[in-house]
């Protein structure tokens, strides 16, 4: 009788063995699934938030660089004040888009004062058009080796923002939230004539260097304020350059932009994404705006 009771026993201890076996090989199961679940779920809402941030950028750049004119002409006139950047908000689809359309001819195109100045008088001039920013950035030059071919004023040897400056990012370049960014006043975009109508004094300062002396741009400001809406041809007789210097200023100035920009940041639950893209006339890559992304 003893031994039989032993036997049930340990067949009872056996199967209570085994049903916590299988219990604990059921959880650890449930665990992996559930943890991969979780791991499904993160990547789908990634997606979903990537595929709204692609779609949403996309759809301001459509509806931001058309009228990128119109849209600086909007804050002008709100202002009452030259205006290289008109920024903006839209919420789409749960996300916060701000994006800043930006007149690139407006600022002061390196390409052209590379052509001018030495490698340290550029880096000099760059750090002089971030004064007055909250944290001035470090100044880091990489051009590009250009072959010896193509004419000098189409050669392009900085083509990124990247190649100015070190380690910053798209939010300390761009101009978000009223803060101005690193690149608000120096472009590696357009023909590099500066649109003396909208430029800031430093930067006509910089771009000009040579062609104006100081006196000629505190009065070439001073007539734009008095008649906002002048042309080149006004601006040079109000001026009075004699005849050998006009040509020069007239090439270095213009008085109407083809060449624009537009920031868009968007925010999402977990992460934000950054773009840049750029619309010249010509377009140097084909019919499409370049676009640089973070």
């Amino acid at each position: 009788m003893n031994r039989a009771r032993a036997m049930v026993n340990r067949r009872h201890g056996f199967v209570l063995v085994m049903v916590l076996l299988v219990l604990a090989v059921a959880g650890t199961s449930l665990t992996l699934v559930a943890r991969e679940s979780c791991r499904h779920a993160l990547r789908a809402a990634e997606a979903r938030e990537q595929l709204q941030c692609k779609w949403g950028s996309r759809s301001i750049r459509d509806y931001c660089l058309p009228q990128a004119e119109r849209l600086l002409q909007a804050k002008e006139a709100e202002t009452d004040r030259p205006e290289v950047e008109a920024p903006g908000r839209v919420e789409l689809g749960g996300m916060t888009f701000d994006w800043v359309v930006t007149d690139e001819q407006a600022k002061a195109n390196v390409n052209c004062l590379a052509m001018k100045r030495t490698n340290s008088g550029l880096a000099g001039a760059l750090r002089a058009l971030q004064s007055g920013l909250v944290e001035a950035p470090h100044v880091e030059l990489r051009p590009l080796e250009l072959p010896s071919g193509p004419p000098a004023s189409l050669a392009r040897p900085y083509r990124t923002l990247d190649q100015l400056f070190r380690g910053l990012t798209p939010e300390q370049l761009g101009s978000f939230g009223g803060m101005p960014g690193a690149a608000g006043r120096v472009t590696c975009w357009g023909s590099g004539q500066v649109n003396f109508r909208r430029a800031e004094p430093i930067v006509l300062r910089e771009t000009l260097a040579g062609v104006l002396t100081e006196e000629e741009i505190t009065k070439l400001v001073r007539f734009r304020r008095k008649a906002p809406d002048c042309t080149l041809l006004e601006a040079m007789d109000a001026l009075e350059l004699p005849g050998e210097r006009r040509g020069p200023a007239m090439e270095a100035m213009t008085d109407m932009s083809r060449c624009h920009g537009l920031w868009v940041r968007a925010t999402g639950r977990s992460r934000r994404w950054c773009r840049l893209y750029l619309d010249e006339v010509p377009n140097p890559l084909g019919k499409e705006p370049q676009v640089f992304a973070w």
